[in-house]
């Protein structure tokens, strides 16, 4: 990587430029510019801010940046290469084979097994004797309990009919009969005074916030850096990742700076903008009309 670093540093030494100019014209930091010249590339934070300060450090000392990528691509994949290389290979591992003790002792129990047999067996004069074992008298089954007397049962006495006396007849007419009640026309406790409800005082009118005049909207396709001033306030300032989207507002006016607004789509009040190639785009929107240009 050292030899990529000294070609860019002695193509800035030929054609007049120093270090200062290009942090000033691509506003990286200059560890970051050193970084570059010395090949230490791997003091930078992630490969795409790589990539990506490389193409603005060539485009800004007049190279084609997109040939000083493919460079470095080619030197880190070699340099992947050689490190693969080198590393030591494993030794393969050579298995063992242990042998198996079962055998042998399933061996040893079985002649301990057979010498204790056969000289239990030679010893004159020993027999097993077993006891008898004594034969339990058979019971006898003594039943004290009487045996229940069988239970009669009572017929139930027949019950008597008794005559209930006739009940007089009712009509509908004499059970549902009822009188009138005459409510007199004037009742004080019919008649309730309500009070009288208050007049609720008439709401304010709603009073609808400005409109914006200015509405800057962006699409981030690549990682980019964005300084951001709305009506002479600075609102952002700091990188946007790649499928992030922003909106900004303003009412007098909106200056924007985008660093790489080759990876940016922008839309001004709705419309789409087109943005310069080179590496720092400057937009100036205001009452003085609008203006898009390149740093």
């Amino acid at each position: 990587m050292r030899e990529l670093g000294e070609y860019l540093r002695n193509e800035r030494i030929r054609r007049g430029y120093s270090l200062k100019d290009i942090q000033e014209q691509t506003k990286i930091r200059m560890r970051y510019l050193e970084a570059i010249e010395n090949g230490e590339f791997q003091h930078i934070a992630a490969e795409v801010y790589v990539k990506g300060f490389l193409r603005s450090y060539a485009e800004a000392i007049g190279l084609n940046g997109w040939d000083v990528v493919a460079r470095y691509q080619g030197l880190k994949a070699e340099q992947e290469a050689e490190i693969e290389e080198e590393k030591p290979r494993r030794a393969p591992r050579r298995r063992t084979r242990r042998r198996s003790l079962r055998p042998a002792f399933f061996l040893l129990l079985l002649v301990g097994g057979l010498i204790y047999l056969f000289g239990f067996r030679s010893e004159p004069g020993v027999q097993e004797v077993l006891p008898e074992e004594p034969v339990p008298p058979a019971e006898e089954i003594v039943v004290d309990e009487p045996i229940p007397e069988a239970v009669t049962v009572d017929e139930p006495e027949p019950v008597m009919e008794m005559e209930l006396p006739s009940l007089p007849e009712v009509t509908v007419e004499e059970s549902f009969s009822f009188s009138p009640v005459e409510i007199p026309a004037e009742d004080p406790l019919i008649e309730a005074v309500l009070p009288e409800e208050p007049e609720l005082p008439d709401e304010p009118p709603v009073e609808e916030p400005p409109r914006a005049s200015f509405v800057l909207e962006v699409v981030v396709e690549e990682t980019c850096w964005f300084e951001v001033h709305a009506d002479g306030e600075r609102i952002v300032y700091r990188n946007l990742e790649a499928g992030e989207e922003a909106r900004w507002e303003a009412e007098h006016g909106l200056w924007v700076r985008i660093g790489n607004p080759v990876g940016v789509k922008a839309f001004f009040n709705g419309e789409p903008v087109s943005l310069p190639t080179r590496t720092v785009a400057t937009l100036q929107y205001g009452e003085g009309g609008r203006k898009e240009a390149a740093e």
